[in-house]
């Protein structure tokens, strides 16, 4: 099994950090990269990125013919692949501040901050979903590289790996940090884009804008 995340809300005026993504078999996403390709080509888009397309930025310009129901038809078409190509989604999303009120400094130095604490939720839920289905191999992850929570990742994975017993308890092969170009990684990017605004909206705002 492999594993993909991206991080959300990494703006430091963000008020929700989420850590979400899916996980897979390699065969899986091997599928999923075929099909994901070939919408991408179809529509004109070398890299997907959530926000991007939500605000109508970057390769989503207005200029160059995206508009609602482009936007529309171009994640209807993106969906059903992620869904008919994936074991489980997993996330996490935290309201930053009071991750900083509750949480003691010995826990935010262990696992380097709100990003850390979200990706170890991840692993404890995929950890859950293996001893439920009894899965008992390692399991390998993959995050984007250079994002704001990539700091925090890196140090919250030494420190699991680096001791053995936990190490085996969460089934722990290895991690790695990829570039967006890596096409698994944009369907991570969609569900935590997605748990960010989810939280932020509908839980910090109940609702009232969105």
């Amino acid at each position: 099994l492999t594993v993909y995340c991206d991080d959300s809300g990494t703006d430091r005026k963000n008020r929700v950090a989420a850590v979400s993504g899916y996980v897979g078999q390699v065969v899986q996403w091997e599928r999923f990269t075929k099909k994901w390709k070939g919408v991408l080509k179809e529509f004109g888009v070398k890299e997907m990125h959530r926000s991007a397309l939500e605000t109508f930025n970057g390769e989503f310009r207005r200029s160059k013919g995206w508009i609602e129901a482009r936007r529309k038809e171009f994640l209807g078409r993106l969906h059903p692949i992620i869904r008919e190509h994936i074991k489980v989604p997993i996330g996490s999303a935290v309201i930053k501040s009071d991750f900083e009120e509750i949480m003691p400094g010995y826990i935010r130095r262990m696992y380097g901050g709100v990003y850390g604490w979200c990706a170890q939720e991840c692993i404890v839920a995929v950890t859950a979903w293996c001893h439920e289905k009894t899965y008992r191999h390692p399991v390998q992850w993959v995050f984007e590289a250079g994002t704001s929570g990539y700091g925090q990742v890196h140090k919250m994975f030494e420190a699991l790996y680096n001791d053995p017993a936990r190490r085996e308890e969460f089934h722990i092969r290895g991690w790695s940090f990829e570039s967006k170009s890596v096409m698994p990684l944009q369907a991570a990017d969609v569900i935590a884009y997605e748990s960010f605004k989810q939280v932020e909206n509908q839980v910090m705002d109940k609702g009232a804008k969105h």
